[in-house]
């Protein structure tokens, strides 16, 4: 029974629709991708260094392990924006925290380009867009489309707590939950492209 529902929720989740809503996520997560930019290009040596740092440990570790391991730890690292959007919106005043994540993962996104471009140069930015592009655009629509479930859910849950009967959206905690479930198969996705780039062109990069 739990597996029909799925499967139903699956076909009735449809691709981005752009309206009002989709595009202002979209250009909140366009402004974190800028902030991000902007704090790495304005930040001191010593950060930068640290950054540097925390990069070339990260992508030594990411080399020397398996497959799984490297796959299993971008998930788990993808998945915390999804579970964090997850919770916001089983708050009836947590709207405006859904609408910071797509703000903080650009900023991640930004920042992480940025701190490679300024470090590596192009052989930083080609990295980047061998190895990240793709995980980060099929996230971040994927975020977006979460935080439309979570706004609805936390809109809802306000609407009831204020008395009102009728709530717009009427989601139940079950269609929430099948929602989420779904929304983490195009994230596992993005993890799983990302890994296999990484051990297909890791190699052809060097970072001293």
């Amino acid at each position: 029974m739990f597996k029909r529902s799925v499967v139903i929720k699956a076909k009735r989740i449809k691709p981005l629709k752009w309206d009002y809503e989709t595009i202002i996520m979209f250009t909140l997560f366009l402004c974190g991708v800028i902030l991000g930019i902007f704090i790495i290009k304005n930040s001191g040596d010593e950060f930068r260094c640290f950054l540097n740092n925390c990069i070339g440990n990260y992508i030594s570790s990411k080399s020397q392990n398996g497959f799984i391991v490297c796959f299993c730890g971008l998930l788990v690292f993808l998945l915390v924006f999804v579970f964090t959007d997850f919770l916001f919106g089983l708050c009836a005043v947590g709207t405006p925290l859904v609408w910071l994540i797509p703000v903080v993962f650009g900023v991640m996104c930004g920042g992480c380009v940025s701190c490679m471009f300024i470090n590596y140069g192009l052989k930083g930015l080609f990295y980047c867009l061998l190895v990240d592009l793709i995980c980060f655009a099929i996230t971040a629509a994927t975020l977006i489309k979460c935080c439309r479930e979570s706004t609805n859910m936390s809109v809802d849950l306000f609407t009831c707590i204020m008395g009102n009967s009728c709530c717009k959206n009427a989601i139940s905690f079950k269609e929430y939950v099948i929602s989420y479930l779904v929304l983490c198969i195009p994230v596992a996705l993005s993890a799983l492209i990302s890994t296999v780039c990484f051990k297909l062109f890791a190699g052809l990069f060097i970072f001293a």
